[in-house]
């Protein structure tokens, strides 16, 4: 009786089950329902720059952001930062709010505004003094708009002019998008927007001039600018976004005695670090040699800062400063190493590479030039471009920086170049012993940006050792010779010696046939299968051969070949050619041909068909068999 009574609850509660699911209709809650469209969008972003009298600039950002995702709360724009330099400009918050989607606006707190030490700052007691102003945005949920102004004023005499450079669209959309500069009267502002939209219409070439007492003001205005993601393998952000460039220095001559001006100022090179250089130098005979061992004297001897020309405001600090604290900014350690390398009697000077983008040729301006180099004098008196902290690296980058530079006393700067397309070709002819042992000779040839310049220069055989195991793993090369070397175009020869690769458990040797040591592969995009609403950047304009001939033994059969391919489009081309030939030697030809640097977004598809077609794994592969191996 006990047991009936212990299971009649239980079966009534299951004999209810069906009622219980069919009177439950209403589908549960969501815990967030998203608002439509992206993670966030500008309602508004404005800059105002204004020129003062007595030559202080004062620059005012105000910006409406409406948050739609928890993304955008708690990994996007939770926190909006500005960096200065404290010594040369104030900032003033002059409001943080947010506007709830009830329409209750919240004032951040007093704690909601940080000034902390940019992270580039780090370990550079030279720049410690630099300041991060951090605004906090707080009582954030999706429909609520963050509305945040600030004002930067920058110091009489702190800047030589007003220097403007703003993206005109973002990587979200922006519904009003407005720059304006404010102007003394009789000064001339110089500069327009570059990489403007097809059909952007008239406000973006001839600004309205509203009236402004004893001046004049410029205004730029957009609306309903589109989103332009940050995608992977995009160019540089410059080149992917209209920005507007202005300045109101008065040409480039103005604009190279600045740069010179300020360069002087860091004063002499330390009488021990100039020591240091020459002895370096000394110890060489080669003109080459002497120049890159010289150069690699100070990024030795000086840590690594991350602080750049921008936040420092292209200002150096003095160089005994920089030696004694034993840490430099790129801009830094440019100006020292040309310093130290004049004074040792090789011709130099710092120089500034311009970021890659679009150009406008009518605007001088610090803004935009980044990239600290060395540039120095050969004795034919061209001039070369050296990396501050690896200057051997790579191609010269005369040839292969495809960005304007300037480089103050050895003139005014110069425009970006067209940059030449470079060419690398390896080929190797050798045969396959029966005991497994490969031997031949390897030769290689390249051109343009493609010129291992500084290595060949220091180490061909370690090139040389590089080209071999990327042929042949466990490869090594003998004979090294560099049969022609300049800074344009080169070539060495040298013997590959090496072995097969074991067999598997099937008897089968796979050998890679598709490697070139220091080759095209890792510079090709990496392509996500989706599409695509920015430029992808390409290392073209370029093309790269790999042509391997082998003769096998009667003991070692083929398998299975390469596959052979052609892939041509307007971006490029792709092949890859078997050739068995009836001796039992075979000859395989890889070769991609890229037309230009970089490829829209309508042409997606044709750039994942001409990297697909490289990087198909039955392109690259060779299989071998020990004749009576294997199972």
């Amino acid at each position: 009786m006990n047991r009936v009574r212990i299971l009649a609850p239980a079966l009534a509660a299951v004999l209810c089950l069906p009622c219980a699911r069919a009177a439950d209709t209403t589908p549960a809650r969501r815990a967030f329902t998203a608002v439509p469209g992206p993670d966030a969008e500008y309602l508004l972003l404005r800059d105002r720059y204004v020129l003062e009298r007595d030559g202080g600039v004062v620059h005012e950002r105000e910006l409406r952001l409406k948050i739609n995702s928890f993304v955008a709360m708690h990994r996007l724009y939770g926190e909006s930062r500005v960096e200065l330099d404290p010594a040369a400009a104030t900032i003033e918050t002059l409001h943080n709010r947010t506007v709830r989607p009830n329409g209750q606006v919240v004032a951040a707190p007093e704690n909601a505004v940080i000034d902390d030490l940019p992270p580039a700052a780090h370990r550079n007691p030279l720049w410690s003094h630099l300041r991060r102003r951090v605004f906090v945005h707080t009582a954030l949920e999706p429909g609520a708009v963050i509305e945040l102004g600030w004002r930067v004023t920058h110091k009489a005499g702190a800047l030589p002019w007003l220097e403007a450079n703003e993206a005109m669209a973002a990587e979200i959309p922006i519904a009003e998008r407005i720059v304006r500069v404010e102007l003394p009267a009789g000064v001339q502002l110089r500069g327009g927007v570059a990489g403007a939209p097809e059909g952007a219409g008239a406000a973006w070439t001839k600004p309205a001039r509203p009236d402004v007492p004893e001046g004049g003001a410029w205004v730029w205005r957009r609306t309903d600018a589109p989103a332009v993601p940050d995608e992977p393998g995009a160019p540089a952000r410059a080149a992917c976004v209209p920005m507007l460039r202005l300045s109101t220095c008065p040409d480039f001559a103005a604009l190279a005695e600045e740069f010179a001006r300020r360069v002087a100022a860091a004063g002499p090179v330390p009488p021990d670090a100039l020591a240091a250089v020459k002895d370096a130098a000394a110890k060489e005979t080669d003109w080459e040699r002497r120049v890159l061992a010289a150069l690699d004297v100070l990024p030795n001897e000086l840590a690594a800062s991350a602080v750049g020309p921008v936040l420092q405001s292209w200002r150096p600090r003095p160089l005994a400063e920089v030696w004694q604290a034993g840490v430099a900014t790129p801009l830094e350690l440019a100006v020292f190493q040309a310093a130290a390398l004049d004074a040792a009697g090789i011709a130099a000077r710092p120089g500034l590479a311009g970021i890659r983008g679009h150009a406008v040729p009518e605007c001088p301006a610090l803004a935009g030039f980044e990239r600290p180099l060395v540039l120095v004098e050969d004795p034919a008196g061209a001039r070369r471009l050296y990396d501050v902290r690896d200057p051997a690296r790579g191609a010269p980058l005369e040839i292969a920086l495809d960005a304007p530079v300037l480089h103050g006393a050895l003139g005014a700067g110069d425009a970006a170049p067209a940059v030449p397309a470079w060419r690398r070709k390896v080929v190797f002819a050798g045969e396959i012993v029966p005991d497994g042992a490969v031997r031949g000779a390897l030769s290689f040839s390249a051109a343009g940006g493609a010129v291992p310049h500084g290595t060949l220069v220091r180490e061909p055989q370690r090139l040389a050792d590089d080209l071999a195991a990327q042929l042949l793993p466990g490869g090594k090369a003998k004979g090294v010779r560099v049969t022609a070397l300049d800074r344009s175009a080169c070539s060495l020869a040298c013997m590959l010696e090496g072995a097969l690769p074991a067999a598997d458990a099937l008897g089968l040797l796979d050998l890679d046939v598709s490697k070139i040591a220091g080759g095209i592969d890792a510079a090709l995009p990496v392509l996500a299968p989706v599409a695509r609403t920015s430029p992808v950047a390409l290392p073209g304009p370029g093309v790269e051969e790999l042509d391997i001939t082998l003769a096998l033994p009667k003991s070692m059969k083929v398998v299975a070949l390469p596959a052979s391919l052609c892939v041509r489009n307007s971006l490029g081309e792709v092949t890859v050619a078997v050739d068995a030939r009836a001796d039992g030697s075979l000859r395989i030809v890889r070769r991609i041909v890229l037309e230009s640097k970089e490829a829209p977004a309508s042409a997606f598809e044709e750039v994942r068909g001409l990297v697909n077609a490289w990087r198909e794994p039955a392109a690259r592969s060779l299989l071998l068999r020990r004749e009576g191996g294997g199972k």
